[in-house]
């Protein structure tokens, strides 16, 4: 491949004391004529699904706090690593080509800071090593695995060793009293300070078409009112997924008139509806047209309902 060839020549190159050498793209016309007509460009290669499976389960251990044997031995660590590969594998039966890894990197924009906090012992001092603890109680559904799949997406002004449960629900017990309006002002109770703290919302349960496991959430950044990031909302399982609410004015949720928590203005786009009685959620994804939150082109028009089991803030 032309890029081996490339790396080999510049190292190989001979430079002079106190100079530098030709730059790398300076070999770009000598590397193509020495590489001929033959050899795989990397757009025709493809990365084998297990291969890159095993690559994300370690930048996980790694993203959020100090790899430890709970989080490497965690069911769940498997289970979000599949869900996370799935993000980039469009063809189950296929490996994950270059055009499927551009198109699906947007949903872990911070995927190899993992990466950076594994190497970070080899080329900084102990004290300088950017690897902090989770919180010591992680949340209900906010597990270490999710909270490291959390990390992929949110931007590194989230601080994890700093995050605390707000509020929790179990909609399985008879005891939980709990409406989409209370959920809004929860949501809102968070965001009364003068510097408003991020907030993320967690909703878990099951697709009732399939039985698989699934995991939904809505996240609210720091208030910056120059150039405010927007607002997410994201799906952690069964298949890992970033909207972005490009379109979203803050908070990027309302209480319609039948006293559901929705977030979307339209059909279009990505949308979470939350029933008023918080146990059921329905989900729909069209590519067509610009909605609230933004679609992903390759994943089409779908819909999902969700019999929803934990609600997490």
């Amino acid at each position: 491949m032309s890029h081996d060839l490339l790396d080999t020549l510049v190292n190989a190159q001979h430079t002079l004391m106190g100079w530098g050498g030709v730059p790398r793209d300076g070999f770009q016309q000598f590397a193509k004529e020495l590489r001929g007509g033959g050899g795989e460009l990397l757009r025709h290669l493809s990365i084998p699904q297990d291969e890159y499976q095993a690559f994300v389960k370690l930048f996980l251990v790694a993203h959020v706090g100090r790899p430890i044997v709970q989080i490497e031995q965690s069911v769940d660590l498997d289970r979000i690593s599949h869900c996370t590969v799935r993000s980039f594998a469009q063809d189950s039966n296929l490996g994950i080509t270059w055009e499927m890894f551009e198109q699906a990197r947007n949903g872990v924009p911070e995927s190899f800071i993992g990466l950076s906090r594994l190497l970070s012992p080899f080329y900084k001092p102990l004290n300088e090593i950017d690897i902090k603890d989770c919180p010591s109680k992680p949340g209900h559904i906010a597990t270490r695995p999710i909270l490291s799949q959390l990390g992929m997406i949110l931007p590194g002004t989230v601080t994890f060793d700093n995050i605390q449960l707000h509020k929790y629900y179990n909609l399985n017990e008879s005891i939980t009293s709990i409406n989409a309006a209370i959920l809004a002002e929860q949501i809102t109770t968070t965001q009364t300070a003068a510097v408003p703290d991020p907030v993320t919302l967690l909703i878990s349960g099951k697709l009732t078409q399939t039985g698989e496991r699934a995991v939904l959430g809505y996240h609210l950044p720091w208030f910056n009112s120059g150039d405010p990031d927007p607002c997410l909302l994201f799906q952690l399982s069964p298949l890992h997924d970033v909207f972005r609410g490009g379109n979203a004015v803050r908070p990027g949720w309302k209480i319609d008139s039948d006293e559901n928590l929705i977030f979307r203005e339209s059909s279009n786009g990505m949308a979470l509806v939350l029933g008023k009685d918080c146990k059921r959620a329905t989900v729909s994804h069209h590519v067509s047209g610009k909605g609230m939150y933004d679609a992903t082109a390759w994943r089409g028009d779908w819909q999902a309902d969700v019999q929803v089991e934990e609600i997490e803030i």
